[in-house]
């Protein structure tokens, strides 16, 4: 049964992350001077989709660890959507965040601290390694994929473990396939070879195949 208050409360947190994490974005895009773009339009869409993708935390982890632990990956994407979108630069500090957030809540749940989301480290670095090789190899014929992309794509993998990755990268590809029909109404394989941010979408990817997972 889904959680009406929670999810009231991660619509909420989803909504108000958007501007905290706008705020930060300009930080980091000054360290590397560069001006950040206040465009309302792409501020609005990633409001919407922030307010949506909280709010199903709420709704199906309702008040637990486990949300917590998606709500902090829901901000770290909002960051790295923003940048990637204006600059094509996924901030390193973001990728290290991921994995620092991994394990500030994967250690307790070693140590069988009650209520935290169960981890498995072999797991976490299967993840790593495949998606790394998933999306380096993409990389070496140029295209969409740079390298910040494979980084970003590494520390998920750690993140999200083996199985719920794969999901994600699936789940990526249905979004870059519908939003590169819609923009560009061409065939999924040309729009991978135009530069496009892939950060986006492979964060929203992300938390929905955690959120399936947890179904």
């Amino acid at each position: 049964m889904l959680n009406i208050p929670a999810m009231v409360v991660g619509a909420a947190y989803g909504a108000a992350a958007k501007p905290l994490s706008d705020f930060l974005s300009k930080k980091l895009l000054k360290n590397r001077s560069k001006e950040f773009k206040d465009e309302k339009t792409s501020f609005l869409i990633q409001l919407i989709l922030s307010a949506l993708l909280g709010g199903g935390i709420g709704a199906i982890c309702g008040f637990t660890w486990m949300s917590l632990f998606l709500a902090a990956l829901l901000f770290c994407g909002d960051v790295i959507s923003t940048t990637d979108l204006q600059y094509r630069i996924i901030p390193n500090d973001m990728v290290l965040t991921l994995l620092g957030i991994k394990l500030l809540f994967g250690i307790p749940a070693l140590f069988k601290v009650g209520g935290f989301p169960a981890w498995s480290p072999l797991l976490s670095l299967a993840g790593l390694a495949v998606l790394g090789v998933i999306f380096f190899l993409p990389s070496i014929f140029g295209g969409s994929i740079g390298f910040g992309d494979v980084k970003l794509a590494m520390a998920i993998g750690f993140c999200s473990e083996l199985m719920p990755s794969l999901m994600a990268v699936a789940l990526m590809g249905m979004l870059v396939l519908a939003v590169g029909t819609i923009q560009r109404k061409t065939s999924f394989g040309v729009f991978l070879k135009t530069q496009v941010p892939m950060g986006p979408f492979l964060c929203a990817a992300q938390v929905i195949a955690l959120l399936m997972y947890q179904v």
